[in-house]
């Protein structure tokens, strides 16, 4: 038996910590962009101006505050990150925008307002760069939408055609779609990713003399997710109707009719296709 196994790292972290980031952080950086908007909006009811101390005061502060908040929510190129975190931490550019704009209509004091912009600049193009770098790193990006919303049937064979093609080049050179070495009886691909796990394999059936029924049992070790969906197709030998009699996450059963009867042994090739959904939690 010939056998590949490969793991994703696609499983989304579900601590307090990462509940905290997608969340209460996310509160606490719309309200440092919504109260930089009143302040600009209401900048034209400031009486006096800012002094060079005070720019630099506000200027730090606001820019380091930004940094804090990116640091403990995370960057958004994370997959771990929901769609709110993601917008909070792009709108905190915005926010660093209204600073500066702030502090250009509420002082006169050039050189400090030209330092902290420039600073402000030299910091939004960090973090960006910073997050950019992060998404490049993953060691997985799926570039699938993850939502279940799709159709399961639909996708599962070209899916599986996908990871056997790749997997037969990489672990096999003799092998092909369509066939398996003249010593091997099974072939196994085994994967996972975000929707579920997906079993491909190639197996050969033999009939003896006059033998027209046979029944195949595959076995699941570990077990998969859920009941899966299976789908089996004859590649080579003599027609034979194939029935898929059982299936459970632990192993399925195959009921395999031969058309007619045959006065020597005879062999037959079946290709199964088989996908278990991740089991969602309530």
């Amino acid at each position: 038996m010939v056998s590949v196994a490969s793991n994703l790292n696609t499983n989304q972290q579900h601590s307090i910590w990462e509940l905290l980031r997608n969340t209460a952080l996310v509160t606490s950086c719309l309200f440092t962009n919504i109260a930089a908007f009143i302040l600009l909006a209401r900048s034209h009811l400031y009486s006096e101006n800012l002094t060079g101390q005070q720019v630099w005061i506000i200027g730090l502060t606001v820019i380091s505050g930004v940094a804090l908040l990116r640091c403990l929510g995370g960057f958004p190129s994370n997959t771990d990150r929901s769609r709110f975190a993601k917008y909070s931490w792009y709108l905190q550019s915005f926010t660093i925008f209204q600073i500066i704009l702030l502090l250009s209509v509420t002082t006169r004091s050039t050189e400090p307002f030209a330092a902290v912009a420039m600073f402000a600049l030299i910091s939004e193009a960090f973090w960006w760069i910073q997050n950019y770098r992060n998404g490049k790193s993953t060691d997985t990006i799926i570039t699938k939408d993850l939502s279940l919303d799709y159709d399961i049937q639909a996708d599962l064979e070209s899916r599986l055609l996908r990871s056997l093609e790749k997997h037969h080049v990489e672990h096999d050179r003799q092998c092909n779609d369509a066939e398996l070495p003249d010593h091997a009886s099974q072939f196994w691909v085994r994967t996972v990713d975000i929707h579920g796990e997906t079993i491909s394999a190639s197996q050969r059936v033999q009939f003896t003399t006059a033998q027209r029924h046979q029944h195949l049992h595959l076995s699941f070790v570990p077990g998969l997710p859920s009941i899966p969906h299976v789908k089996a197709t004859l590649l080579e030998g003599p027609d034979v109707e194939i029935t898929v009699a059982e299936k459970q996450d632990f192993g399925i059963r195959l009921d395999l009719k031969l058309n007619h009867t045959y006065e020597e042994p005879v062999e037959v090739l079946v290709q199964i296709e088989i996908f278990a959904e991740i089991r969602q939690a309530a």
